[in-house]
């Protein structure tokens, strides 16, 4: 009986992906830094996905450095919190990269910016827009219906506000989205949920009937650590764990 020939796998090495990585760095990082400063990168999920990827990687180097920037916004007539991202990509960096994961991470998310197209991110960006707003106008125009009060702050929110309220879940309680879907998050956001307090009250209205496994157990827990933290003030803190308790 004829022995069957083993399949080759075409695995990239190392080496080849860190001389990738030397040659292209800063050339997508700076490609990144600019759709981020235009704001386009909020229309491409491959710039998305790569930012987090460079992140991830970052964290483990001690290298995810972000910051908090106030942004006046002309349509609110306030100073919103956006967070700005800084990208590393000197000789020294490069060199730090050892494990094999981390450098197929970042090899990864620079063929991804370098696969997003400028002009369809901002169409597609620009969809996003016009739908968040009809949506929206519809989550005033059902809650005014039911005689309630709708807030100026909703009102006036835009898909760009949206965004980064849930850039900011995902980065200060990115556990939550093990229970949520981002779309189930955006669809909140959209019905006038608007702040932190109201999704993290949402997490725990999604897990009051849950019986979780360990790892979700584990999830909670961080959840639970980081709520305590976040939120000292115990009459915000009760009014969003309580979301989860049925009356």
């Amino acid at each position: 009986m004829a022995r069957k020939k083993k399949r080759k796998v075409n695995t990239l090495t190392a080496k080849y992906m860190k001389a990738y990585i030397g040659r292209n760095l800063e050339k997508d990082l700076k490609k990144l830094q600019r759709s981020e400063a235009s704001g386009w990168y909020k229309g491409s999920e491959k710039l998305r996905s790569a930012r987090g990827r460079i992140r991830q990687v970052y964290k483990r180097y001690g290298l995810d450095i972000t910051r908090e920037k106030p942004v006046y916004n002309i349509q609110t007539g306030k100073y919103e919190t956006k967070i700005v991202s800084s990208y590393h990509y000197g000789k020294k960096f490069r060199e730090s990269l050892r494990s094999y994961g981390d450098i197929s991470a970042i090899y990864l998310a620079l063929k991804e910016i370098e696969e997003t197209s400028v002009s369809a991110s901002k169409s597609r960006l620009k969809a996003a827009e016009e739908q968040f707003i009809k949506d929206r106008d519809k989550s005033v125009a059902e809650a005014l219906a039911r005689g309630e009060r709708v807030s100026p702050t909703f009102r006036n929110m835009t898909y760009e506000n949206a965004f980064d309220l849930i850039s900011r879940l995902s980065s200060e309680f990115h556990e939550v989205f093990a229970f949520l879907t981002y779309n189930e998050v955006k669809t909140f956001v959209s019905e006038g949920n608007n702040t932190m307090e109201s999704l993290l009250m949402k997490y725990h209205e999604k897990i009051a009937d849950m019986e979780l496994n360990d790892k979700e157990y584990n999830n909670a827990m961080k959840i639970h650590r980081k709520e305590s933290k976040a939120f000292t003030d115990s009459r915000v803190l009760n009014k969003i764990r309580k979301a989860g308790i049925k009356k």
